[in-house]
């Protein structure tokens, strides 16, 4: 059993306190009447009283109260399941941590901008199961699919180039776990699409990744990717710890000030690869609606059952009784007839 307002129990507390009142207004009468009659003339001028009448009417009374509070609080009743059936796609996120995701040629920098975008993607999605891998050149599996939404937005605000061990980029490495990510749900479902969404400014310091590439279409996944950033390109600010203030620009071993710039080659070939597309965000394009709406015609499986209770309200019953007791208070007399 369950309440639709449980605070209104609170209000039980006044139960005893009117006992403790009504036993003091009593003992103050007696008081006062011992002051002015004895005991024998007080009998002849007041009809006797029924104890046992009075108690009931007491009791019965102070009951309806207490069912009537019960009532207000809305006992619930479990009575109904349904199952409800949560339809979607595996869809795993693949986020750029390297950096050059912190040059600002895309406000306020590429990284955030692929965050907020990926915040409005989370909006967007309803059923669908998401996971998050973080990754430069090694790859790290944040979060697995899941439809719990807060814990996905969650490991996204804590996504930044300072947590991973490394700061280059190499794509092997997201692609491989994805790879074990999807062969992992394989081998439990396969009725839903699983696509893998890629968020980079496409710069890629490995020695290629064609093997790993072979092994997601083998696994049917679709792979779609994300570039964020302009080809103009521009420089990684360099701040101060605990402090977002730019004391510097990034330089390679000679001094040198490192402009990086989108490159789209590798991000085009892997999304060409699957089935899938490639997406830019940058100062004039910056919107994932379009990718929203891909997925949305992928095949969706159900991922569970969820049974759900359904609570009937009963306050019916609590308040019928009150009327009941207030109707039996009344009726039944308080005082011994002269006959009696």
């Amino acid at each position: 059993m369950t309440w639709s307002d449980p605070q209104h129990l609170w209000l039980l507390l006044i139960i005893p306190l009117l006992g403790i009142a009504l036993w003091g207004w009593n003992r103050y009468n007696q008081q006062k009447i011992s002051r002015y009659f004895s005991e024998r003339i007080y009998q002849t001028l007041v009809q006797p009283l029924w104890i046992s009448g009075y108690r009931f009417k007491l009791g019965a009374q102070g009951a309806a109260l207490s069912l009537l509070i019960i009532a207000l609080a809305g006992p619930q009743v479990g009575t109904e399941i349904r199952e409800v059936d949560r339809k979607g796609v595996n869809l795993m996120v693949a986020l750029d941590l390297s950096r050059s995701m912190l040059a600002e040629d895309v406000g306020p920098n590429r990284l955030e901008k692929g965050k907020f975008e990926l915040y409005h993607l989370l909006s967007q999605l309803a059923g669908d199961r998401i996971g998050l891998i973080t990754f430069t050149s090694q790859a790290i599996v944040q979060t697995p699919l899941t439809q719990d939404y807060s814990t996905m937005r969650m490991f996204l605000d804590m996504a930044e180039p300072e947590l991973m061990p490394t700061h280059g980029t190499d794509f092997r490495a997201p692609l491989a776990v994805a790879a074990e990510s999807f062969r992992e749900v394989g081998e439990r479902e396969s009725e839903a699409a699983n696509v893998l969404l890629l968020v980079s400014d496409g710069e890629d310091h490995g020695p290629g990744f064609s093997s790993e590439l072979e092994e997601l279409v083998d696994l049917g996944v679709y792979i779609y990717t994300v570039g964020v950033g302009t080809e103009s390109g521009s420089y990684i600010p360099v701040t101060e710890e605990d402090s977002d203030a730019a004391i510097d620009v990034f330089r390679d071993r000679q001094g040198n000030v490192v402009t990086t710039r989108l490159e789209t080659e590798s991000l085009q070939t892997m999304a060409d690869a699957t089935g899938g597309s490639y997406i830019e965000i940058s100062r004039t394009s910056h919107s994932m609606d379009e990718f929203i709406n891909k997925i949305n015609r992928h095949e969706h499986a159900s991922f569970i059952t969820d049974e759900l209770a359904d609570y009937t309200n009963r306050y019916q019953i609590a308040a019928g009784l009150a009327l009941v007791l207030l109707v039996l208070s009344f009726i039944i007399p308080t005082y011994k007839s002269e006959d009696s």
